[in-house]
């Protein structure tokens, strides 16, 4: 069998790889290709390396199978690259004949499914619309070609050898700072699995590969609250600081179906309070093996630097010597002391240290040169023999010093300048990763079912129907995206100091004669509102007031109000309002406009609306 391993690769270690198959031949996309030398059928592909050649894999190794490691794994936020990069990996598999797909991905997505059909759904995450997008496209691939299927939800994942799966690098920072944040809560119940049992249950399902679309949620056996993790660096480095950031976008939970045990019979054997002492005890050694190694080429480097700049100051001071004495019969130079020359050099390139060995040298070399056995006491008793060694040990001082301080100056101001860099750099990966990512995203947001960007298009269609029909077509949209069948448009007109406000279409579920007409000074809440030209929202359920009501103005003058008599409790926040802003908005602009065209095109129009649309009847 020939396998494709390509994905978010960087999580896996080689006893992922090593508990797969070795007689099936195994190519792996991935940037840390020298993790994974000397693995039985196993080649490697870096990623800046074969960027281009991405499809080239297809084709020349004809592949069986591919499994898919999901973005999910690495509990990010955010995973914006993860819908284009599976359709255009099922885009491959199909032309190039791929018959089987293992994809590995979180189990938070069920606590997300879940949460959403509960009634107490408040949470919108780009995630889960991303992670429920990729399981749509999986079954439509069933339909398109002859493929099966697996998808492995997984909880956290981590390894005992090298690995960037989040629990392994939580670890490695522990081993490395004494400050550290958590993201999960303490007492969040999720799971922990190995990713050699997962690469074991992985090889069991290529073996007898399930017919058409197959889901599990597996487990590792090890449900705990992150207290595990908690406790355990605290007891491993008792002065580390520990911080939880509350959050529960992209945090897996504690899921099992028993699928694995019942198809697969595959039952995990790891677990994570053991494994967590091996990781730390290897990350350990291999921490205090790179310090020390820093700690011994510093030294050695330093050392090194010392010895050099020793023999670079003494050749200088024997070159000073020989000038002085080669230029002592010459009358033009001899009045230079080539020492002085010596000392600036000295200080202004080494520093105040240097300088002043330097002034030494030359002190030593000056009495050398005139002193001799029977004059010394002269040099020494003698005030005014004093000042070549007063000047040789100011200038020293003052070069070194000087220099130092500039040196200061500049690093400061390299430090300064490399963190604007980094900022810089920042600023402009950020920017070019939204430029990269701006069509696919607002693709995606067009293509979307509910999207604002079908709405939209219905709505342009409107703007050429005849004004007979736009009001029906507008209950019918605003009851379609609202998923709301309680929508009313109101003809507002004044009658003496009175605001009234007549219906001209509702939903099929309104009781026409009950809300036939409204009174607007009736209700001051709404009326104030209104008058503000600003949406009225029943944030306190007041009884007899519509939920939502959303002011239409042309020319300054109140005109038409759009009316959501009730909505689901569910409802009532601020996304809602937003959606029903929008919607209303759009509706406002075909509302407001004067439509000529004749009654046959309109006709033709709004058919095509509905069929964009793809909904069904409102009721």
């Amino acid at each position: 069998m020939k396998i494709f391993i390509t994905g978010n690769t960087q999580i896996l270690s080689r006893d992922f790889l090593t508990a797969l198959s070795e007689n099936d031949n195994k190519v792996l996309w991935t940037e840390f290709k020298d993790n994974f030398k000397h693995i039985k059928n196993l080649y490697t592909y870096d990623y800046a390396e074969y960027s281009d050649a991405y499809e080239k894999l297809f084709a020349t190794y004809n592949f069986d199978t591919m499994i898919c490691i999901s973005q999910s794994l690495n509990s990010t936020k955010r995973i914006y690259n993860e819908l284009e990069s599976l359709e255009n990996n099922l885009y491959l598999c199909k032309k190039y004949g791929v018959k089987n797909i293992i994809y590995i991905t979180s189990n938070d997505y069920i606590y997300y499914k879940n949460q959403r059909d509960s009634s107490s759904y408040k949470l919108n995450s780009s995630r889960y619309l991303a992670l429920d997008a990729c399981n749509k496209m999986f079954k439509k691939s069933i339909d398109d070609w002859a493929v099966d299927i697996t998808i492995i939800r997984t909880p956290y994942i981590y390894s005992i050898n090298h690995s960037t799966t989040y629990i392994n690098e939580l670890i490695k920072d522990a081993v490395r700072s004494n400050e550290l944040t958590i993201i999960p809560p303490k007492d969040w119940s999720t799971d922990f699995i190995c990713d050699q049992d997962l690469g074991i249950l992985t090889s069991r399902i290529l073996d007898n590969m399930f017919k058409g679309y197959f889901e599990m949620n597996i487990s590792g056996n090890n449900p705990h609250t992150f207290d595990v993790i908690f406790n355990f660096i605290q007891e491993k480095k008792p002065t580390s600081t520990l911080k939880s950031r509350n959050g529960l976008v992209g945090i897996p939970s504690y899921v099992d179906d028993g699928k694995a045990l019942e198809e697969y019979n595959f039952k995990p054997s790891h677990k994570i309070e053991e494994d967590l002492n091996l990781m730390w005890s290897k990350y350990e050694t291999a921490y205090h093996k790179a310090q020390k190694k820093k700690l011994k080429s510093r030294k050695m480097n330093k050392s090194t630097s010392t010895i050099i700049k020793f023999i670079e100051i003494i050749l200088l001071m024997l070159l000073a010597n020989y000038l002085n004495i080669k230029t002592a019969d010459n009358y033009l130079i001899n009045f230079i002391d080539f020492r002085i020359v010596f000392i600036v050099i000295v200080g202004s390139v080494y520093g105040f240290m240097y300088g002043t060995l330097a002034a030494v040298l030359a002190s030593v070399s000056f009495i050398s040169t005139f002193v001799t056995p029977y004059n010394w006491q002269s040099v020494f008793y003698n005030v005014e023999n004093w000042f070549p060694f007063a000047t040789y040990f100011l200038l020293g001082a003052t070069t070194g010093y000087t220099s130092e301080r500039l040196n200061e100056k500049i690093r400061f101001t390299e430090k300064r300048r490399l963190l604007i860099e980094r900022k810089y750099v920042y600023l402009v990966e950020l920017y070019n990763e939204a430029l990269k990512n701006k069509a696919s995203l607002v693709n995606q947001i067009l293509g979307y079912q509910d999207s604002y960007g079908k709405i939209y298009d219905v709505v342009e269609k409107i703007n050429s129907i005849d004004k007979n029909n736009i009001f029906k077509e507008a209950i019918r949209i605003m009851s379609d995206f609202l998923e709301c069948t309680y929508v009313i448009i109101y003809k507002v007109s004044k009658s003496e100091n009175n605001k009234i406000a007549n219906l001209i279409e509702a939903s099929k579920k309104i009781d026409v004669n009950k809300y036939k007409e409204i009174i607007l000074n009736d209700y001051p809440e709404i009326y104030v509102k209104l008058s503000k030209n600003e949406t009225y929202v029943n944030k306190t359920n007041k009884l007899n007031y519509p939920a939502y009501v959303f002011p239409i103005y042309k020319n300054k003058v109140l005109t038409n109000i759009i009316v959501l008599t009730e909505v689901n409790d569910t409802n009532m926040n601020m996304n809602y309002l937003n959606k029903f802003n929008i919607v209303s908005s759009l509706i406002e602009d075909s509302l407001t406009k004067t439509c000529t065209i004749d009654f046959n095109d309109a006709d033709n129009i709004v058919s095509d609306a509905k069929k964009a649309m793809e909904g069904d009847e409102y009721e």
